[in-house]
C-alpha cells in the first residue's frame, strides 16, 4: 500500500514536472515583455499624434489652399462649331453664296475685382484651420490630463484603503480574540461591526479599481495606437506621479487668478476660438464684397471665322469667295437690382453681423467660465488650507483617542470603528480637494491658452 502511494505520488511529480517544463518552454518562445509606465505626456503626445480628428482637418485646410488657385483662374473659354444657312434642297455647301462653315470662341470675365476677393476668402478660410486645430490639441490635452487624473487620484484612493484595511484586519482578529477568550467588555456585535467594516472597505477598493479601469480604458481609447491598443482597457500602466506645474500654473495653484476683467478679455483674445471666430468674420466680410461685385456688368468678348467654298464656274463671273471674320462683346445689364443684388448684398452683411454677435457672445462664455474655474480654484484653496492645518489633525486625534479608550476597557468599540473611518474618508476628501486644484489649474489653462508644460 505504501509502496503503491509512493509510485502514484512520484507520478503526479513527473506530470507536474513535464507541464512546468512546457511553461517555461512556451515563455521561452513568446516572452512577456512588461511595458514601461506611460507618462502623461507621452499620452498627450500620442492621442495629438493619432487623433482622426486633427487629420480630417489638416486634410480640408488643404482642400481649400488647392481652391484657392483653381478660383484665382479665368473661367475656360468656349468654342463653337456651326454650319450656317445650308440650302434645305441640295444640302450643297457650294450652292448658296450664305452658306458657310463657321468656328468662333468666346471668354467671359469675371465682375470687378471676384476672382481676388474669392481667393482672399479662400485664405481666409484656410487662416481657420490652424486655430481649430490648435483647439483640438487644447482640448485633447484637458481631456487626457482629466482622465490621467481621475486615474491617479483612483489609485491614490485604492493606496489609502489598502493601509486602513491592514488596520481593520487587525481590528477584527484583535475583536475576535477577545471575544473567543471573553477578555474585556467585547460583545458579539463589535466582532460583527469590525468584520461589516472590513467588507465595506472591500467593495470602496473594487470601486475605485472600476474607476481605475475606466479612466485607463478611455486614456486607451483616446492614445489608439498599436502600441496602447484600445482593444485591451488597459495595456499599459500609468506613472504614479503628480503632474509637474508650470511657474504659471504653479501661481493659480497657490495664489489663484488675479486677472482683472479687462485683462481676462484681452487674454482671451489669443483663444483658439475666438481666433477661429475672427477668420469666420473675415469670410463672412468677403462675402460682402463679391456681393457688391454683382452690380458691375460682366463682360465678354468673342470671334468667329466663317468658311465659304468657292462658287461652281459658270454660275457668277468670278467663283472664288471671300471668308468671313468677327469680332463682338457682350456683357449684361444688372438694372433692376431690388430684388436680387440689393437683397444679397443685405443677406450678407446680416451674416457678418450674425457672426459678430457669436464672437461676443464666445468671449462672454469664455469669460464666464474662466470666472467660474477662478472662484473654483479659490473655494479648493481654502478647503484644501482647512483641512491641512485643522480637520486631518483633529480626526486623527479623535482616532486615536477612541482607540485608546478602547483599549482601556473605557470606550465604545462603534466609536473605534467610526473614527477609524472617518479619518479615512478625511484623508480621501483631502487627496480628492488636491485633484480637483491641479484639475482646476489645468481647466483654467485651457481657457487661458496658457502653453502646456512638459510633464
Amino acid at each position: 500500500m505504501y509502496q503503491h502511494f509512493i509510485f502514484l505520488t512520484s507520478q503526479k511529480f513527473a506530470c507536474f514536472g513535464f507541464v512546468l517544463a512546457f511553461l517555461v518552454s512556451v515563455l521561452a518562445i513568446f516572452p512577456v515583455q512588461a511595458s514601461a509606465p506611460i507618462t502623461l505626456q507621452q499620452a498627450i503626445d500620442l492621442a495629438i499624434k493619432n487623433d482622426p480628428w486633427l487629420t480630417a482637418n489638416h486634410q480640408q485646410q488643404q482642400a481649400t489652399l488647392a481652391q484657392r488657385t483653381a478660383v484665382a483662374q479665368l473661367p475656360d473659354p468656349k468654342m463653337s462649331l456651326s454650319l450656317n444657312n445650308l440650302p434645305m434642297s441640295s444640302l450643297s455647301f457650294d450652292q448658296e453664296a450664305m452658306t458657310q462653315l463657321k468656328v468662333g470662341i468666346s471668354q467671359q470675365f469675371p465682375r470687378g475685382d471676384e476672382l481676388n476677393i474669392k481667393r482672399s476668402k479662400l485664405n481666409a478660410q484656410a487662416a481657420q484651420h490652424p486655430a481649430q486645430q490648435a483647439n483640438r490639441r487644447a482640448l485633447l490635452t484637458n481631456q487626457l490630463t482629466t482622465l490621467w487624473l481621475q486615474a491617479f487620484l483612483a489609485e491614490q484612493q485604492i493606496a489609502l484603503i489598502e493601509d486602513d484595511k491592514v488596520l481593520f484586519q487587525q481590528l477584527v482578529e484583535t475583536t475576535q480574540a477577545n471575544y473567543s477568550s471573553a477578555l474585556g467588555n467585547t460583545r458579539q456585535q463589535d466582532m460583527i461591526q469590525a468584520q461589516l467594516a472590513l467588507t465595506r472597505l472591500a467593495d470602496r477598493l473594487v470601486t475605485y479599481q472600476q474607476h481605475a479601469a475606466m479612466a485607463a480604458s478611455q486614456i486607451a481609447t483616446l492614445i489608439g495606437t498599436n502600441e496602447y491598443s484600445a482593444v485591451n482597457t488597459a495595456p499599459f500602466q500609468l506613472a504614479k506621479v503628480w503632474p509637474t506645474l508650470s511657474a504659471q500654473q504653479q501661481t493659480w495653484l497657490n495664489s489663484g487668478v488675479t486677472l482683472t476683467q479687462h485683462e481676462l478679455y484681452l487674454q482671451l483674445q489669443t483663444h483658439p476660438t475666438v481666433q477661429n471666430s475672427k477668420q469666420a468674420i473675415t469670410v463672412a466680410k468677403h462675402d460682402i464684397d463679391l456681393a457688391e461685385q454683382a452690380y458691375q456688368p460682366q463682360w465678354g468678348i468673342n470671334a468667329s471665322y466663317g468658311y465659304r467654298d468657292d462658287a461652281p464656274n459658270g454660275l457668277m463671273g468670278d467663283s472664288s469667295r471671300d471668308d468671313f471674320f468677327s469680332i463682338g462683346v457682350s456683357f449684361d445689364l444688372p438694372l433692376f437690382t431690388n430684388k436680387k443684388q440689393d437683397q444679397q448684398l443685405n443677406a450678407a452683411k446680416l451674416t457678418t453681423e450674425s457672426v459678430k454677435t457669436e464672437q461676443l457672445l464666445l468671449i462672454k462664455q469664455l469669460m464666464a467660465a474662466t470666472r467660474a474655474k477662478a472662484q473654483q480654484l479659490n473655494t479648493l484653496n481654502q478647503r484644501d488650507r482647512l483641512y491641512q492645518s485643522q480637520l486631518l489633525h483633529q480626526i486623527k486625534q479623535q482616532s486615536d483617542a477612541t482607540l485608546s479608550a478602547y483599549t482601556h476597557d473605557d470606550g465604545d468599540f462603534s466609536e473605534v470603528i467610526r473614527a477609524r473611518i472617518a479619518a479615512l474618508n478625511a484623508a480621501i476628501d483631502a487627496l480628492t480637494i488636491k485633484v480637483e486644484r491641479y484639475q482646476t489649474v489645468f481647466d483654467l489653462q485651457y481657457y487661458l491658452n496658457a502653453e502646456y508644460t512638459e510633464y
